[in-house]
């Protein structure tokens, strides 16, 4: 099946009855780099609430789709979708290595309220649901404010006919989800969670290295590494990275071909001659100049006659 068919799967379920729900909480340790799951003990009523969560925040998608207005599209690390579009992944990314780390129902630990560790690096919860053999489980962001008791604020509740502080172990938890994962495909419902939630930026940084080598290799730049720095210290300039690392037209991109998109779209950028080679300058002024050059961000239409910057794009896949 499809990434659409198990989609459209998910979204036709209407109840869970009997069906087993596991309430977990992940947090992340950038020391070990590793992640930490725990599982809170809940009552048979409030697992029945937290399917009801997630069915009525999936009526939505199920609604578009009678619509037709849904839209399935592969995770592209720098697309803006939009509402109506649900982005996916499957085997191969490396978000999905992260899931594949969560313990088996029956192998989380409980929660230790004392573990201040854990709660201080909250990073998401989930639910998962096995309904008659196939396992569903939801994500949302979530950090060490939404337990009460480790929140910085202070939570009052009546006693008698006096308030008092709240002393006991108190979750919060909202009606939205960030991700879902069933028979192999992840779901990302909000892109800032999802890409927090999966370690986005933290493996963009480990691997822009090697994409700035790539670059480096195929597209000389005079002053290289103010380059280098300028992108290691934004996140979206990372994520841009990795996609012109990634393009293949790379491969064929020449400096005749870069000058003829200079020249057409009148771009503040350089090209200056060093040690016989032909290289692009990087202006500290203009930091995304180079970036959306490369990334191929400059369009004309030939519906308006206009020229266009575009600062997120995907490639038609033409039948």
């Amino acid at each position: 099946m499809s990434a659409a068919e198990h989609f459209h799967s998910l979204i036709n379920i209407d109840s869970y009855n009997q069906a087993n729900v596991v309430l977990g909480l992940s947090s992340y340790d950038s020391y070990t780099d590793e992640f930490n799951f725990r599982s809170l003990n809940i009552t048979p009523d409030l697992a029945g609430e937290f399917t009801l969560l997630t069915t009525s925040y999936l009526k939505k998608y199920f609604k578009l789709n009678e619509e037709g207005n849904l839209r399935l599209i592969e995770f592209t690390g720098g697309y803006k979708p939009d509402s109506h579009e649900v982005e996916w992944i499957n085997q191969g990314n490396e978000a999905m290595e992260m899931v594949c780390d969560i313990p088996n129902q029956d192998e989380i630990e409980l929660i230790d309220l004392d573990d201040t560790n854990f709660f201080t690096n909250l990073r998401f919860y989930f639910i998962t649901i096995n309904y008659n053999g196939l396992i569903i489980t939801f994500f949302r962001k979530y950090g060490r404010s939404k337990e009460l008791l480790h929140s910085k604020n202070i939570f009052v509740r009546l006693c008698g006919d006096r308030y008092e502080r709240l002393t006991e172990p108190t979750f919060q938890f909202d009606d939205k989800f960030d991700a879902v994962i069933i028979n192999g495909y992840l779901y990302s419902f909000n892109k800032s969670n999802f890409q927090y939630i999966f370690r986005f930026y933290e493996l963009l940084r480990s691997s822009a290295r090697s994409s700035l080598a790539t670059i480096s290799t195929l597209v000389p730049i005079a002053n290289f590494t103010a380059f280098e720095n300028s992108c290691f210290g934004h996140l979206q300039k990372l994520a841009k990275l990795r996609n012109i690392a990634n393009r293949p037209y790379l491969q064929s991109m020449t400096m005749d071909k870069i000058r003829i998109v200079i020249s057409q779209f009148n771009l503040q950028v350089s090209i200056i001659e060093e040690n016989g080679q032909q290289k692009l300058v990087y202006d500290e002024n203009d930091k995304w100049a180079i970036l959306n050059l490369l990334d191929d961000a400059y369009l004309s239409s030939h519906l308006t006659g206009l020229d266009y910057e575009a600062n997120s794009k995907r490639e038609l896949q033409h039948v």
